[in-house]
């Protein structure tokens, strides 16, 4: 599911609105604590291209089981695709990008922890 994420050249026209609603709605829901509704908009904010910061957010939800099961792989695979979506767009000087690495860095053992416990 994650692949289609992958960031795509900047075409003309390309419409943003669904990414833009996604996120402005989910974050409204995210706000009043009503998780599995801002997953729902999160989730449709990635749907056309994907968006980097519904990705953050999927992450955060995923990191911390809001709306979802807590799920630290799929965490980390957002936050990897949310990373490259951030960097294609802002270069490497925005605060995301900076949590993002921080937090990859940091979970960098999380693939080896989830084998041990699964195997």
């Amino acid at each position: 599911y994650l692949e289609i994420l992958e960031p795509k050249p900047q075409q003309k026209n390309q419409p943003k609105k669904p990414m833009i609603r996604g996120y402005k709605e989910g974050m409204e829901h995210f706000t009043r604590m009503e998780y599995a509704q801002a997953v729902d908009c999160f989730e449709n904010g990635t749907a056309y291209g994907g968006s980097s910061e519904c990705l953050l957010m999927l992450g955060k939800c995923y990191e911390q089981g809001l709306g979802v099961s807590r799920d630290l792989c799929l965490a980390k695979d957002y936050y990897k695709v949310a990373l490259r979506h951030f960097e294609a767009w802002n270069g490497d000087d925005c605060d995301e990008i900076k949590f993002l690495k921080g937090k990859l860095e940091e979970w960098s053992h999380v693939d080896d922890l989830t084998k041990r416990i699964y195997m």
